[in-house]
Parts: structure tokens; sequence; C-alpha cells
């Protein structure tokens, strides 16, 4: 097993900082807005995660938006036109996003927090599992275990999955049995033991294993929901 370090999540202040830093660049760029929404907006940023943008961009600067955000943040971004945001969730995404460039919203100057919908819970799983399998494939443990930024990835997604998990309500989970809920929250206990000591060969058994299955009885009531 191995003790891993875990490094700082995305940060907003640090982000407006960085952003305001490079007002010249993005104006002639065409970058009419730009909103973080998500987890670094919402203060719970995880360190593999990445940066959420609202974008506005007049003329073709968009194209190269997303690799300079990259550059300056020194994170994965992901970039999102405001008009391409899916009506759906459209409203929540609007509601959470600060503003950092023209200017910079705090979050005294926010709606109030609206609640998350199970589905977004759900598709919080998804993806997390999704990067287990993508972070695993056909390593075997040595390999994992000698690739600590993995390690660290995978680690923090099992979290992840248990956090959603926890915090979809109880008569939800209940309405739907065929989805192994406790089994997918011991996912964490099962690979990280006391401080962060991780387990590779219990890690590739999920990803190889469990998690294919459960990612696909998750996709279901997405479909079935219709989203």
């Amino acid at each position: 097993m191995v003790a891993r370090s875990v490094s700082p999540p995305p940060d907003l202040e640090d982000v407006v900082e960085r952003v305001q830093s490079h007002r010249a660049e993005l104006e002639a760029l065409g970058v009419r807005y730009l909103g973080v929404f998500g987890s670094v907006a919402r203060g719970d940023a995880r360190p593999d995660s990445d940066v959420d943008m609202l974008v506005e961009v007049e003329g073709t600067g968009g194209v190269v938006l997303q690799d300079f955000l990259v550059e300056i943040l020194g994170r994965d971004v992901d970039a999102v036109p405001r008009d391409y945001v899916r009506p759906r969730i459209k409203s929540r995404v609007e509601g959470e996003a600060i503003e950092v460039f023209p200017d910079f919203k705090g979050r005294h100057q926010m709606p109030p927090k609206q609640p998350r919908e199970w589905r977004m819970y759900i598709e919080d799983m998804i993806q997390a599992g999704e990067r287990m399998i993508e972070k695993t494939a056909g390593l075997s443990p040595m390999e994992l275990m000698s690739d600590k930024d993995r390690l660290e990835s995978v680690a923090w997604n099992c979290q992840v999955i248990g956090e959603a998990i926890r915090n979809l309500p109880e008569d939800f989970r209940k309405a739907h049995p065929e989805i192994p809920w406790a089994q997918m929250r011991a996912f964490r206990n099962q690979v990280v033991h006391g401080y962060w000591q991780i387990d590779p060969a219990r890690v590739i058994t999920i990803a190889r294993d469990f998690l294919p299955g459960d990612l696909e009885l998750l996709r279901n009531l997405l479909t079935e929901d219709g989203s």
C-alpha cells in the first residue's frame, strides 16, 4: 500500500486572481464573460476537480480560450458556452455561477443556493466511476502503485461515489434496490485504509469487475427518467 499526501483543490480566490491578471489577453480574445460554477464555486472542489466555467466570447477567440484558461490556471478547465447549457440544468448553473470576468462578484452577491437534484448526484457517480476505469485500464497493481497521481485520483473518485450516495434521499435509494448502493459506498473503505493507505489490487478489481455493470445501472436511471 502507498501513503499519498493530498494536493490542494482549486480555489476560487486563486482563479479570480489569475483571471484578473490576464485581462488584456482575455479582452483580445473577445471574452465578454467568465463565470465559475460547479465545485469550485460551491467551495467543495477536490484535488482532481476541473474548473467549470460559463463563457461568452465574441468572434473566433473561443477556439483557443479553453487552452488559454488551462495555461493560466494550471488546472483542467471545462469551458461551457452559455448558450450550450442543457435547459434542464440551466437555471441551476446560472444561479450557481460566480462572475470572475470582466468583474468579480463574490458569493455574498449570489442568489440562495439551490438544492441539487438526484440526477446531479447520479451524474457525479457516473463521472467518478468512468474516471476510475480510465485511470486503471490495462495496469497491474504494481504499475498502479508506482503512479501516485493515478492513485490519488482513484482515491478521490471513490470518495465522490460514497459522498454522492450519502447525499441521495433515502426514499430514492429504497425505490431503486437494483442499484447496489451499500456495495458502492463501501468502495471507498475497501480502497483507502487508515490515513490514505491505498490498496492498488482492490482498486483494479473494483474498476474491472464491479464498476462497468454498476455504471450501466446508473445510466439506465437517467435514461428511464428521460434525461
